[in-house]
């Protein structure tokens, strides 16, 4: 497919709108449907004329390595209108102790004789053993204890058994690794392929590739999303929000148009699907497969009357016996305390009415070193996030993949990106699926 191809993206969020920019790149004529009135989804921030702003949870961009993601996506925002951020500065909170220097969950904080007997389990483990579910999975690749401990602290966040989810599914709250053992000792360890895919450095920057974290000055990281829409306006990409897909036209093995709930047919050679794909196999009269069932986000900012006991930028914390799933630090990141100490606390619930009062969230952020013994917490806002994090079970990944052999099967110009793929989670690797998707449709030089 040449430049001038007629590109239709459907969803306004990251990958939908990084797909249309590498599009536009590329001299396609992009449309960009969105079905809400706003672009950008979660990646959005709320201002508190008392209080300034705050995100929807945590989001610090970073490079990924690819010169034009890293040019037209993630260094959207000029460089003066940028924080200037160091090495990055993550933290974790696990089995009851703050893990300052990474994000990974660490099992360093358990008993003596726990961790002895994990570690020698967890480099006898079989990794390559069948796992029916995610406690087998997280028992093969750390072994009996380990994975049964980082099984309890998900468990709190997935809301359900780990055996009701598929293998890997640990991976969706970023528990891929885990920190053991001492520092070189781990180091040693990592040398061997397979306990290097299980251990992490204790010091994330040990190791760490040379990445810019890119915040803005001030506006919160909707400010830089809306740099990100601002680039796809100046490349011509046409955005229609408060719009829906109602149908498609297929002629031959081919999209040719798609119908939105106005009437207004766009014209396709290559359409990009960003948003779960149920829809588009239902136009495509395939078995549409169930939506997943979702954790609940919610997301609840505060001010704090004292600077931070912390340096950390964010804390994801992996522990059976917390409330906050993760805490944003932004005067750690942005350095304003305009308006005081800004911290969001995300909880993961069935309900907004399972959140905990503002005082039991201070005792539990000075009972972890995040605040001062001394300080005040006050809410100034909370927004829900109905879905927040997908329940992963294996049927609806199976279900999942015979959504995406039937769309295979019946039209050859569909890309599915970003949450239609189901398996990117992260910011980098959604930006590095779309670049693969829009590269192998469009080519890689850009017009």
């Amino acid at each position: 497919m040449t430049g001038g191809a007629q590109v239709v993206v459907v969803g306004g969020g990251l990958a939908g709108l990084a797909a249309a920019v590498l599009a536009a790149r590329r001299g396609a004529s992009v449309t960009l449907v969105e079905r809400e009135a706003t672009l950008g989804g979660l990646l959005a921030s709320v201002h508190y004329p008392d209080a300034g702003w705050f995100d929807w949870g945590t989001h610090i961009p970073a490079t990924v390595g690819d010169a034009e993601l890293d040019e037209a996506i993630v260094c959207a925002l000029p460089a003066s209108e940028r924080a200037h951020l160091g090495p990055a500065a993550a933290g974790s909170y696990s089995f009851g102790a703050l893990c300052p220097g990474t994000n990974w969950p660490s099992v360093r904080n358990l008993p003596r004789d726990v961790q002895d007997r994990g570690l020698v389990e967890l480099i006898e483990a079989a990794p390559n053993e069948i796992a029916h579910n995610c406690a087998d999975s997280l028992r093969a690749e750390f072994g009996e204890t380990f994975g049964g401990h980082l099984g309890a602290a998900l468990e709190r966040l997935f809301g359900v058994e780990m055996s009701a989810l598929a293998p890997g599914a640990n991976r969706l709250f970023g528990a891929a690794r885990i920190v053991a053992s001492t520092a070189v000792a781990a180091a040693e360890l990592k040398q061997v392929p397979r306990l290097d895919r299980a251990l992490a450095f204790h010091d994330q920057r040990v190791g760490a590739t040379d990445v810019e974290r890119v915040y803005p000055k001030r506006g919160g990281v909707g400010a830089w999303f809306q740099a990100i829409v601002d680039g796809a306006r100046s490349l011509g990409v046409r955005v229609l929000t408060s719009t829906q897909i109602v149908g498609v036209d297929v002629r031959g093995r081919a999209i040719a148009a798609l119908t939105t709930a106005s009437g207004e047919s766009l014209a396709a050679d290559l359409v990009v699907w960003s948003v779960p794909m149920q829809p588009l196999v239902r136009f495509l009269d395939g078995p549409t497969p169930p939506l997943p069932q979702f954790r609940r986000a919610g997301v609840v900012h505060y001010l704090t009357d004292r600077p931070y006991a912390t340096d950390r930028w964010y804390i994801t914390v992996y522990d059976p016996n917390a409330l906050a799933f993760r805490v944003t630090l932004y005067g750690n990141v942005d350095g304003d305390a305009t308006h005081g100490h800004r911290v969001t606390v995300e909880f993961l619930v069935r309900d907004m009415s399972e959140l905990p009062s503002a005082s039991a969230v201070r005792e539990e952020l000075v009972g972890m070193g995040i605040i001062d013994s001394a300080a005040g917490l006050r809410e100034v806002g909370r927004l829900d996030a109905v879905h927040g994090f997908p329940i992963p079970t294996p049927g609806f990944y199976d279900a999942m993949e015979a959504a995406r052999a039937h769309i295979d099967a019946a039209v050859d110009n569909v890309a599915l990106v970003g949450r239609a793929r189901g398996q990117d989670f992260f910011m980098n690797e959604v930006l590095v699926g779309v670049a693969r998707e829009i590269r192998t449709r469009l080519g890689s030089e850009r017009a």
